[in-house]
Formats: structure tokens, C-alpha cells, sequence
């Protein structure tokens, strides 16, 4: 800024004129096509900064509520208290037979200090009774303070439900964790059957050994009705024909000078339905009933061999190697 009536320049802020000693005039100015005062210049600029202070302002004081905000929120999930669903440690002993059975409910609070070993008194209970309850293990005293009780408890049968309720005779404020817990039922497994029952299973399981042992016995005596009855079961080897052939079969009564082999490879085909052209083949098949029982017989040969599984055209190949 410079002096009006000497022009030398002033320092900020002067209101006379070091070099000439007059006062020193500040000019109006300008603002919006309007004529102001210094004043009321110095004034605008004033105002023009309001806003923007009000703006930071309010900024700060929402960061600030944040802030609190978010810190009562990690005090509250720090300090909370937990829980234990009592529930799912209520354990129940079913005793007796079927329809006449017993049972016993309780709370494994073995399994619950496993499960949560810093379970211990609050500080609020060791304050409450001098450090007195020490005495005792958190486990005793919850043990007696925690019951689980049920009215249905006799004559009870498999698949019943016992429903139960809770006895509390504690201050849960007593201890780290707050408990949950709420009636509900238990479904009733395990009892014996009765006597007369298990007197039934017994006969029962003697009467199917029998009937097995029958079945055993006719399929002994079935099996002797054919020369080799695994013939259509599984692959024959060089052994076993060799073994077969160096047998006594005399009491078969072959018909005319078949050998082993030959009547071998004749009862696989006779097992499919095959009939025979040859009287004497006929009568020695027709004395098995299996052989008999066979309706819908055929004398197309090559179309039972063609039917023949795997194994069973297995053994007549080899067979016929040693006709």
C-alpha cells in the first residue's frame, strides 16, 4: 500500500505516512458492482469464512462421535459376558426292559469344563462371600445348583419322549458365563426287549439255523446228482479234468463207452435245456429231476452254445481238448 499524498510505499497495517506524516486514507473498493468501505470489506471477508469454519467444525465433532462410537462398541464386545447352552449337556441313562424301562437325567459337567476350562467364580462372587466360595470348585457348586428333573422317569418304551425341566438354585452372576437352558425332551433308546420277546427271537433264530441246515443238506444232496456241479460257476482247469479223469465213475453207469469228459461237457448242455437224441443220454438225464423239471427243452445245439455264458463256454472248449 503507498501514501496517497507522497506515494512512498507503507508497511501494513500503517494509518500515517512515515516520510510526509499524513493519515493515511484507505481507498474504497470495489465488491459486486457495488462501492464498500474498508469496513465493511474487512467485515466481508469475515463472513465469507464463516461457512467454511462451521463446515470443518462439524466434521470434527462427527469424527469425534465416531471415535466414541466405535470404542464403546469394542469395550462392549470385549467386557460381554458368554454363554453355555446347558442343553446340549444334559445326558440321560435309560435302565430295564422295553415298556417297563427307567431313567435318570443329568448335566455332564465333566464335559463342560473340557469344554470351557476357564469357567470359573466371577470376581463379583469372590467379593460377594470374602473369597469364601473358593472353598468349593466352580464344578461342585454348580453341580448342586443346576438340576434337571423329569416326572417321566418309569414304564417307559423305546422311541418315548421324556420331556424335562430345570431346577436353578444359583445366581448366575456367580460365575464367567452366563448359563442358557430351557425345557425340553429326550427320546427313549436302548431298553432290552422283553423276556417273552427275546424268548421269540431265540425260537425264531432256531427255527431259520434249521431251515438253513435243511437247505445245506439239499444242496449236498442235490450236488451229487451231477457230475460236477461247478461247472457253469467257474473256469475249469487242466487239473481238475486230469483229477476228474483219473476218478472211479462206475457208479454213474455212463451210458454206453462215454468217458467222464464226454458226460462232462453232455450235463452243461443238458443243464440249458438240451434234448437229446440219443435214447440211453435221455434215460440217464431223466433220472435228475433238475433235469426233468426243464420244459421248454431244445435240440438246436449250436444255439445253447451260443447262449452259454463265458465260464460255461470256457469249459467246454477245454473239454472237448480232451475227448
Amino acid at each position: 500500500m503507498f501514501c496517497s499524498s507522497c506515494g512512498k510505499q507503507l508497511p501494513e497495517g500503517a494509518k500515517f505516512c512515515n516520510s510526509c506524516g499524513k493519515k493515511v486514507v484507505i481507498p474504497n473498493a470495489v465488491v459486486d458492482n457495488r462501492v464498500v468501505t474498508p469496513n465493511e470489506a474487512v467485515n466481508q471477508r469475515v463472513v465469507s469464512k464463516t461457512p467454511m469454519n462451521r463446515k470443518r467444525i462439524l466434521i470434527v465433532v462427527a469424527l469425534v462421535v465416531a471415535v466414541v462410537m466405535i470404542g464403546i462398541a469394542v469395550y462392549a464386545y470385549v467386557t460381554r459376558r458368554k454363554s453355555i447352552d446347558l442343553n446340549s449337556y444334559v445326558e440321560a441313562e435309560f435302565s430295564g426292559v422295553d415298556g417297563n424301562g427307567t431313567c435318570e437325567l443329568s448335566v455332564d459337567w465333566d464335559q463342560v469344563f473340557e469344554d470351557y476350562p476357564d469357567l470359573d467364580y466371577s470376581e463379583e462372587a469372590l467379593k460377594a462371600s470374602n473369597s469364601l466360595i473358593g472353598i468349593l470348585s466352580a464344578k461342585d457348586v454348580l453341580d448342586e445348583s443346576y438340576d434337571v428333573d423329569t416326572e417321566d422317569d418309569t414304564d417307559l418304551s423305546n422311541g418315548d419322549k421324556v420331556k424335562y425341566v430345570w431346577n436353578v438354585y444359583s445366581n448366575e452372576k456367580y460365575f464367567t458365563y452366563d448359563f442358557l437352558y430351557s425345557d425340553g425332551q429326550i427320546e427313549v433308546s436302548g431298553l432290552e426287549a422283553k423276556a417273552s420277546e427275546t424268548k421269540s427271537a431265540t425260537n425264531k433264530s432256531n427255527q431259520e439255523k434249521k431251515e438253513e441246515s435243511k437247505k445245506d443238506n439239499e444242496e449236498e444232496v442235490s450236488s451229487s446228482d451231477y457230475i460236477c456241479p461247478d461247472s457253469m460257476t467257474r473256469k475249469l482247469t487242466d487239473q481238475d479234468i486230469t483229477s476228474y479223469m483219473s476218478q472211479d465213475w462206475s457208479n454213474k453207469k455212463f451210458p454206453g463207452d462215454r468217458t467222464v469228459v464226454q458226460m462232462m461237457i453232455n450235463e452243461i448242455y443238458a443243464q440249458k435245456g438240451y434234448q437229446f437224441s440219443d435214447e440211453e443220454l435221455t434215460n440217464y438225464f431223466n433220472q435228475y429231476d433238475w433235469y426233468t423239471s426243464i420244459t421248454d427243452k431244445t435240440n438246436d445245439m449250436d444255439a445253447i452254445y451260443q447262449g452259454l455264458s463265458d465260464v460255461e463256454r470256457s469249459n467246454v472248449d477245454l473239454l472237448n481238448t480232451y475227448k
